[in-house]
């Protein structure tokens, strides 16, 4: 049976910037927020949704602007975690339906990368009929191996977003020595031990 592979989070960018990316480039605003963010904008769309982000973010540090500016669809940086050479970052995305939460490796190459973005996942093959249905808040975890780095995550395998896990994807992320990004690939696939029923489909903490 041909492999069928979904990919429920798609939040392609590319950075430009001339510096590093570093904690000033984290806006974490205050609890309840957030709600506030879009009642101010859910009117608008497209550049204009983004624009009114840029507004509501006006007083905070140029870095954390030019991040936004820089991705595809309106969000912000929510968290920075450094690490030896390449670092990772918690991207939230206030105006998704789901997923609001997703995992960007930083200052590789590319600088600027959605760990679960569909040009990072469109290889990825599955038997059967399951879905890939990544928690975008757990960190992936870093490896070291004869050729650079890898990182490490595993990603649940459902039929729809409220059908019980059915088994779990073992996903890696190679990079290269230079930090330069490789590609993913599954390592494995195993039966999963959650209770039958609906799953929920992120640990992402209520805001």
């Amino acid at each position: 049976m041909r492999a069928a592979l979904a990919i429920v989070l798609v939040a392609t960018a590319s950075f430009a910037a001339p510096t590093k990316i570093g904690d000033s480039a984290v806006f974490n605003p205050l609890m309840g927020s957030t709600s506030l963010l879009r009642e101010a904008c859910d009117k608008e769309a497209g550049d204009a949704l983004k624009a009114c982000l840029i507004r509501f973010m006006k007083g905070v540090r140029p870095e954390a602007v030019a991040f936004t500016q820089a991705l595809d669809e309106p969000g912000f940086l929510r968290e920075f975690i450094p690490g030896s050479k390449l670092d990772l970052g918690r991207v939230h995305f206030p105006w998704r339906a789901n997923f609001n939460d997703t995992v960007y490796f930083l200052n590789g190459e590319p600088p600027l990368l959605d760990a679960y973005g569909a040009e990072t996942l469109a290889k990825l093959k599955l038997s059967g009929d399951g879905i890939l249905f990544p928690d975008g808040y757990a960190l992936p975890e870093r490896a070291k191996t004869f050729t650079g780095i890898r990182y490490v995550s595993d990603v649940s395998v459902r039929k729809c977003r409220a059908c019980a896990e059915i088994s779990v994807a073992k996903v890696a992320w190679d990079f290269a020595d230079n930090d330069k990004y490789l590609g993913a690939k599954i390592l494995s696939i195993e039966p999963s031990d959650a209770p039958a029923g609906p799953q929920p489909v992120s640990s992402r903490p209520a805001h």
